[in-house]
């Protein structure tokens, strides 16, 4: 939603993502340079794979899009790592 948007929110938050369409996704990414994300993925989730997570990070970067990927040793899940990443990134929004 945040890439096809002809808003641009103030961040975007991805957890548990992958990347589906990379050659679209890539050229609407574009459109959004410098947009601050956080993304995280557990490096053992068997719903979707960490690699897309990483190639996902890969596109938003590569497109101009500010931040990274933040894997924790865990499923397809949230536990408090992320929770508390989340609140600081949020925080950072606000400064």
């Amino acid at each position: 939603c945040a890439l096809m948007s002809k808003e641009t929110p103030k961040g975007l938050i991805i957890l548990s993502g992958a990347l589906i369409d990379q050659r679209t996704w890539s050229d609407k990414a574009k459109t959004k340079s410098g947009l601050r994300f956080f993304q995280s993925h557990g490096v053992n989730d068997k719903l979707l794979s960490i690699d897309g997570a990483r190639k996902l990070e890969m596109v938003l970067q590569d497109s101009g899009l500010k931040g990274s990927l933040q894997t924790f040793d865990g499923e397809h899940e949230i536990p408090q790592e992320v929770i508390t990443g989340v609140n600081s990134y949020l925080q950072s929004l606000t400064r």
